[in-house]
């Protein structure tokens, strides 16, 4: 039985590690990729994706690539809840991304596909007991707002009316409820107004000394949710022979370590 040592996590940092690690296995920068790993009769396909909303990118084109060559038991999906089990509902706000398309390209090969995400009240559950609920909501909030103005290139008043109308209320139901507004909170925090189409790396994890504390909340975030990931993760490698796993980029590089663990070493492929 494949085992996990949770040890084995890199330390979220600065991004530069990452880009230093692309850069050493000549993977340009912006481009996704695939780690692949083989051990005995198993084969597990770990995709890195570039969120994005664009079906001719290279991230679509990769998907559509290991999916159809490989053919696994069970493609594994970023942004589906796990508990929703096989094969749910495409939800609309995943629709035009690649998560909803690596769920169509799975379907149309008549291959089950699934969620892996915790749900984010267990995330919270960790989190709110080592930062302010202010700048979780503000994390949140940066976060939302990285991810829509580069996938879906949202206009101001379009991303605004779908943070305060939709994503504020979501993160309500399961967040502690208090009086918040972005204006407010950026000032306070940043001692500067919110300009929207700056900023976007405000949220990106980073848990250096210098960092921001919503970088710091991000790498603390995608820490918890890579451990309650990696748990399920290990569930269908332990079942099934052929998995593939797909995944934020960053992602890939933070499991790097536990998995090669288990695995042992790894190829690379691009699209």
């Amino acid at each position: 039985m494949l085992k996990y040592n949770a040890e084995q996590f890199n330390v979220y940092s600065d991004l530069k590690y990452f880009y230093d690690w692309k850069k050493k296995h000549n993977i340009p920068k912006r481009e996704p990729f695939c780690t692949q790993w083989k051990n005995n009769n198993k084969i597990f396909n770990y995709i890195g994706t570039n969120h994005t909303a664009d079906i001719n990118s290279s991230t679509f084109l990769l998907i559509n690539k290991i999916i159809t060559q490989y053919k696994p038991s069970i493609v594994i999906i970023e942004g589906f809840k796990k508990k929703q089990g096989i094969n749910p509902q495409i939800q609309e706000r995943l629709e035009n991304t690649e998560m909803g398309y690596a769920a169509k390209i799975s379907k149309s090969n008549n291959i089950d596909y699934t969620g892996i995400e915790t749900s984010d009240v267990d995330i919270y559950n960790v989190i709110k007991n080592k930062y302010k609920i202010e700048d979780i909501y503000g994390y949140c909030f940066l976060q939302l707002y990285r991810i829509l103005y580069k996938t879906k290139h949202l206009k101001k008043r379009e991303f605004f009316k779908n943070f305060y109308e939709v994503q504020l209320k979501r993160y309500q139901t399961y967040m502690e409820k208090i009086e918040w507004n972005h204006d407010e909170w950026f000032i306070k925090t940043f001692n500067k107004p919110f300009v929207y189409s700056k900023y976007r790396k405000y949220s990106e994890p980073n848990n250096n000394a210098d960092a921001l504390v919503t970088q710091k909340i991000s790498a603390e975030w995608h820490k918890i949710r890579d451990t309650f990931n990696i748990q399920t993760l290990y569930k269908y490698l332990n079942t099934c022979d052929n998995v593939v796993y797909i995944m934020g980029q960053n992602h890939v590089f933070t499991d790097l370590k536990i998995i090669s663990e288990s695995f042992g070493n790894y190829n690379i492929i691009l699209q």
